[in-house]
């Protein structure tokens, strides 16, 4: 079974917990505990790689720290994202977001239907 399938198969089982991880060495000690799945926060990946939350991370750090979490857990991981950022909202973007994220181990999203507008609005504000 895919972690995509187990991911979803949790679900039908009752009340999911997803504790949010930030790096490989936090979402290793979550998976210990027994979590069976884990999230990525995105303040929190910010944060720990020296950016202020609010879409700042450059998506291949984003990248790398997913293939780093998904090397040391067996459990699924999962990116939680917008449909778009400011006038970047095409189907062929977040697709190509997708598949990046995809390549480094992630097959579970989490799609926030609505955009991010980083012009002129604080991340409160989104």
């Amino acid at each position: 079974m895919s972690n995509a399938e187990t991911f979803h198969s949790l679900h039908a089982s009752g009340f999911l917990i997803l504790p949010n991880c930030w790096d490989a060495g936090s979402g290793r000690v979550i998976e210990t505990l027994g979590a069976r799945a884990v999230a990525t926060s995105s303040a929190a990946v910010c944060w720990a790689l020296g950016y202020s939350d609010g879409h700042h991370l450059p998506v291949d750090m984003l990248v790398e720290t997913v293939r780093q979490i998904t090397r040391v857990v067996s459990i699924p991981v999962t990116v939680k994202h917008r449909i778009g950022i400011d006038d970047l909202d095409s189907y062929e973007h977040l697709t190509g977001f997708v598949r990046t994220v995809e390549a480094a181990g992630c097959d579970t999203f989490i799609v926030h239907a609505r955009k991010a507008w980083l012009s002129g609005l604080s991340p409160r504000e989104n």
